[in-house]
């Protein structure tokens, strides 16, 4: 939960309070279906000018990969995220794959810098910064 105070502290201390909204889910509050509507209900509200980042400090893992996403999983299996949930009956973890549709729902067609260890940020402007963030 370090990464994630931290995380949260570097945004404030550079953000102006108004112009930041933040959202933040902590330990049992990082369920698979919490982390697919902060994309969908919280980063989708960002406009043209604004910035979405998700942040999310957690492990990840594999799964396997449907037969149809073998051409681009060479070992078949699709990297993942693990949700507080994900080792429940019927809950599985969040995918890259998933994940990938859910960036694209927030900035079709803009920008997306991703990187290691859950940071993501969708490039809109500068005029407010939109930020979702996980820690499980």
């Amino acid at each position: 939960m370090n990464d994630i105070t931290a995380v949260e502290e570097y945004l404030r201390d550079r953000i102006p309070e108004t112009r930041l909204q933040l959202v933040k889910l902590i330990d049992a509050e990082t369920t698979r279906q919490k982390i697919i509507d902060g994309f969908t209900t919280h980063l989708c509200q960002a406009g043209s000018e604004d910035v979405a980042l998700f942040y999310y400090a957690g492990h990840g893992s594999q799964g396997c990969a449907p037969e149809e996403h073998w051409n681009m999983e060479p070992d078949r299996l699709n990297e993942t995220i693990i949700c507080w949930d994900s080792r429940t009956e019927g809950v599985w973890d969040l995918a890259d794959k998933e994940l990938a549709y859910l960036i694209d729902k927030v900035g079709p067609g803009r920008p997306a810098h991703g990187a290691d260890h859950g940071l993501l940020s969708l490039g809109f402007g500068d005029q407010r910064y939109r930020c979702s963030s996980a820690a499980g």
